[in-house]
């Protein structure tokens, strides 16, 4: 079953509008826009699809050797002239005017990264997982991480 996560993108942060499904051998995709006329849409497998006014693709991180884990989330730069793809295990692979400020892949997670949100200036972003770990890179700040889940899971992060 494919879940398609449709997003509105202002100039500041990244925020889920609306969640449909519909089956799918290709598995979980989601979906950032590249303006008010255009998303991107990534695959698990790191495919990137551009529709609307987001004419152009930069590249699908299914291509870069040795990645690892599933993509579960893409983020468009401010500008929407790029974006940053992450893995469940915490690689971040970046494309067009995206910037790399690092990536939680050589830690030891103890629960699998689910989303990423860039700052306001596109200078850092940062990564939550599963159980609210927050881990912060470039020039986004560490305000904390979410409270212990009891019976729940962190799904996602949009920056304010």
């Amino acid at each position: 079953m494919r879940k398609w996560l449709l997003c509105a993108v202002c100039v500041l942060c990244v925020v889920p509008v609306a969640i449909e499904s519909a089956s799918s051998a290709f598995g979980q995709e989601k979906v950032t826009p590249a303006s008010s006329d255009g998303y991107w849409l990534s695959r698990d497998d790191g495919a990137v699809y551009p529709f609307g006014a987001a004419a152009t693709t930069f590249g699908p991180a299914s291509v870069i050797r040795g990645m690892r884990g599933d993509v579960v989330d893409i983020a468009a730069t401010p500008a929407r002239d790029g974006y940053s793809l992450v893995t469940s295990v915490g690689g971040v692979f970046t494309f067009g005017a995206a910037h790399f400020y690092g990536s939680a892949s050589r830690l030891r997670l103890h629960s699998p990264i689910v989303g990423i949100a860039p700052t306001r200036d596109g200078h850092g972003y940062w990564l939550v997982a599963r159980n609210g770990g927050i881990f912060s890179f470039g020039d986004a700040p560490y305000l904390g991480r979410g409270p212990a889940p009891q019976g729940h899971s962190f799904t996602g992060i949009a920056a304010s």
